[in-house]
């Protein structure tokens, strides 16, 4: 025991929680993954890169003919999946958190994101 009532072990668990707010951000964020489901995120991500391979497909006149259009096509394919994954899984946490700033951040993503379809068919 030490002179304020404490034991020694207990000290360095205090210290440890000092380290983990300094990182509070990433903690919450790591907390917040192991409450969700995977699979849906992973769904997410499997649609967008299967919606974003059929058009690349259409925009290429069908399958590729030679490897480095291959390769293009895979790592086209692996990015949309990363976009469909991540951009979910950050809006999730995002609404969770529910602070203004996460609001404010929602809110301008999608009105850039209407704005963006919207003048698609302008141009």
């Amino acid at each position: 025991m030490t002179p304020s009532g404490s034991a020694p072990s207990r000290i360095s668990v205090e210290a440890d929680g000092d380290e983990d707010r300094a990182a509070g951000m990433f903690n919450s964020f790591d907390r917040f993954l192991e409450r969700l489901p995977a699979w849906l995120f992973h769904s997410l991500g499997i649609v967008t890169a299967l919606v974003s391979l059929w058009f690349a497909l259409a925009l290429l006149g069908g399958l590729p003919g030679g490897l480095a259009e291959w390769v293009v096509l895979a790592m086209f394919g692996v990015f949309s999946y990363a976009v469909g994954f991540m951009i979910p899984l950050l809006v999730a946490y995002l609404v969770e958190s529910r602070t203004r700033l996460s609001m404010v951040l929602i809110a301008a993503g999608s009105a850039v994101g209407a704005g963006a379809v919207a003048l698609q068919g302008v141009a």
